[in-house]
């Protein structure tokens, strides 16, 4: 039986997302998500609700979600899961999947830094609001020039801010590597 069949006693609602049905428990979704807390005990039609259409919703990656935050076996959390499941972690506030999703994106980090993995690390730390992650990526991509990821796709989503300080980071970072050079000059 799949996780989220019907279980007569145990499941006590279902989610309808691109017309499927997910059956779930609402003590499990309350337990880890202040949103769905909200949405089941304050006054929203919602809590009198049996079955849940939520629209906009993929149905494989909300699955994928709900397997993160359901007890037992857990899919485990790679670098494909993470950007199917983190627009969900962050708007449920599923506030522990979301640390664990950002220290597995800064544990990958230390071993890809390719400009493309980097850029986007950066893009989903501006918008999941990762800090450490943020820094990090910044901090990597002072190594590449301007010209490399300014045609980049993922460098047009990024905020005027961030693009900005990505610019003063690889500025800094030439700024530096000139002044060690005029020392070796004059060592010379």
């Amino acid at each position: 039986m799949s996780k989220f069949e019907e279980e007569p006693g145990v499941t006590d609602l279902v989610l309808i997302v691109e017309g499927r049905r997910i059956y779930v428990t609402k003590a499990i979704l309350m337990h880890v998500s202040p949103v769905f807390k909200t949405m089941f005990t304050s006054d929203f039609k919602e809590k009198r609700q049996q079955e849940i259409q939520l629209p906009g919703k993929k149905y494989d990656n909300f699955v994928l979600f709900l397997a993160q935050i359901y007890p037992g076996e857990r899919p485990p959390l790679t670098g494909d899961v993470l950007t199917k499941i983190l627009p969900y972690v962050d708007e449920y506030q599923v506030d522990y999947l979301k640390k664990d999703c950002q220290n597995i994106l800064l544990q990958s980090l230390e071993v890809s830094k390719g400009l493309r993995y980097l850029l986007d690390s950066l893009y989903i730390a501006t918008t999941y609001g990762f800090q450490q992650l943020y820094q990090k990526a910044l901090h990597h991509l002072r190594f590449f020039s301007l010209d490399s990821y300014k045609e980049s796709s993922i460098f047009k989503r990024l905020p005027s801010e961030t693009k900005l300080e990505l610019a003063f980071g690889r500025c800094r970072h030439l700024e530096r590597k000139k002044e060690n050079y005029k020392k070796r000059l004059r060592k010379s």
